[in-house]
């Protein structure tokens, strides 16, 4: 079991930050008594005083021993080695020399003075028994004939010497220590000045913090999971996540896990695997609220795993994106709505220049007609020939009108007629007439043709379309 001396003998606080202010003091508390015992070594032999001679030259390896122990940082250490042996050569010097009233008793006070600006307070009251034990013997040892005090002397040069080198001494290390305890006042009262601009600082931030995440656009959430118990729980939320839910900040965080009011939700079906990808990763995903006014909304989330102290904390950042998602969708039923505008715009521009181009035949090949009867002088003819001209003409002339009407309104619907089937084919015929008549066609019409019911315009377009066609690929025959 190693027993550390210097933390035994150190106070709690105050010496570690000014450990090397204090060695110095030391030092040169160590240095001055060196100097008083030697010119008390000095002067005593004048006085044949050779037992403070000889009990100050075997003090002095314990003074090197302290400042041989404060260069190393042993402060505590040094101290209470200078302290006992302080104590225990004064008590030396007044056992041989006046007993109790021995001048250099004076030095007690001093040494108990620098030892509680530096020890501990169980070294202290150590010292001050050790000190008192010293008193009780200097008394009760002359007393009971232990040692015998010498004469009392009164204005010795020796007791000038020695009174005014302790006095000086103590207030030289009084006032130095004095001085380092007061530096260390000081710098405390700076640290608890910085402490207390840090912690108000602190504050602010938080309150700053608190406030972005009260008021943030997106809704915030801190969980905590418990992997082992396949379980979790909200420890806070702002109120932006509440309203998503559409519920309460209390009534969410007294619910503890929102996941039973939560569906949709993008993450992987198996929970443990998804908070071992939430270790490595951020985390992004989508889920809806089961809210209690039904509204269905889409939610986007990022979520990121910290660990504090063992607790497995979640943050995450939520965003309603149920507009966007609506907007989506309807831009995708518009591109679907205009891709289906755009290929019914195709078939209807080929229906159209198919239409035109049947009157502009039917026209091209009675103008041929025209020509030939009005040479031949075929009054009759010629009537004809001008007649289905203009019947092919009028043709025309409606369709660009229904293409116009169309273009205004859309989808041009005309309100469904009985018809006679025979009629929509004939008048299908004089439309194709033309074509017909050159190739030298002969199209024969069933009788008792029945009723139809539908748009006729958009009937007689499919029976001009079928002849035509059939005009068209029916080759050479």
């Amino acid at each position: 079991m190693n027993f550390n001396l210097e933390k035994y003998l150190s106070p709690s606080i105050g010496i570690d930050e000014n450990r090397c202010r204090i060695a110095r003091i030391l030092q040169s508390i160590v240095w001055t008594l060196l100097v008083v015992f030697l010119i008390i070594i000095i002067v005593s032999p004048v006085h044949a005083d050779w037992a403070a001679v000889w009990t100050l030259l075997a003090a002095i390896p314990s003074l090197i021993a302290v400042l041989w122990l404060s260069r190393r940082g042993q402060i505590s250490t040094a101290v209470f080695i200078l302290s006992v042996t302080l104590i225990i050569m004064t008590t030396v010097l007044s056992t041989l020399g006046q007993g109790i009233h021995d001048i250099t008793n004076i030095a007690y006070p001093g040494i108990l003075v620098v030892s509680s600006l530096v020890l501990n307070k169980r070294t202290f009251v150590f010292l001050t028994g050790l000190t008192i034990a010293a008193v009780i013997w200097l008394n009760l040892g002359a007393l009971y004939g232990l040692f015998v005090p010498q004469p009392y002397e009164v204005g010795t040069v020796p007791d000038i010497i020695i009174v005014s080198l302790i006095l000086m001494t103590t207030a030289f290390s009084v006032n130095s220590l004095t001085q380092n305890l007061q530096l260390s006042l000081l710098q405390t009262r700076q640290e608890m000045r910085e402490r207390q601009e840090a912690e108000q600082a602190l504050r602010e931030s938080q309150t700053m913090l608190q406030l972005i995440f009260d008021h943030a656009f997106d809704g915030i959430s801190v969980y905590e999971e418990f992997p082992k118990q396949s379980a979790r729980r909200l420890l806070d939320c702002n109120t932006r996540y509440a309203e998503m839910a559409g519920r309460s900040r209390e009534e969410l965080l007294a619910m503890g896990d929102t996941l039973p009011i939560q569906k949709d939700i993008d993450y992987p079906a198996n929970r443990q695997e998804f908070l071992a990808k939430l270790n490595t990763s951020v985390q992004l995903g989508r889920f809806s609220w089961l809210r209690p006014d039904g509204r269905d909304n889409m939610i986007e989330y990022a979520a990121v795993a910290r660990h504090i102290d063992n607790r497995f904390l979640v943050i995450g950042v939520d965003r309603d994106i149920t507009a966007q998602v609506q907007a989506a969708q309807e831009r995708e039923a518009l591109i679907k709505e205009l891709e289906a505008k755009n290929t019914e715009l195709e078939r209807f521009t080929y229906t159209v220049s198919h239409d035109l181009k049947a009157p502009l035949i039917t026209i091209g090949g009675f103008l041929g007609f025209l020509e030939k009867d009005v040479q031949a002088g075929h009054q009759e003819r010629v009537q004809a020939d001008l007649i289905r001209i203009g019947d092919a003409a009028a043709k025309m002339q409606r369709l660009l009108n229904e293409l116009l009407e169309l273009s205004r309104i859309g989808r041009l619907m005309n309100p469904p007629v009985e018809v006679s089937f025979e009629t929509i084919v004939r008048e299908a015929l004089e439309l194709v007439g033309g074509g017909i008549e050159a190739r030298g066609i002969q199209v024969d019409i069933a009788p008792h043709l029945p009723l139809i019911c539908g748009d006729r315009a958009r009937l007689v377009e499919v029976m001009q379309n079928l002849l035509d066609n059939a005009c068209k690929f029916m080759g050479d025959q």
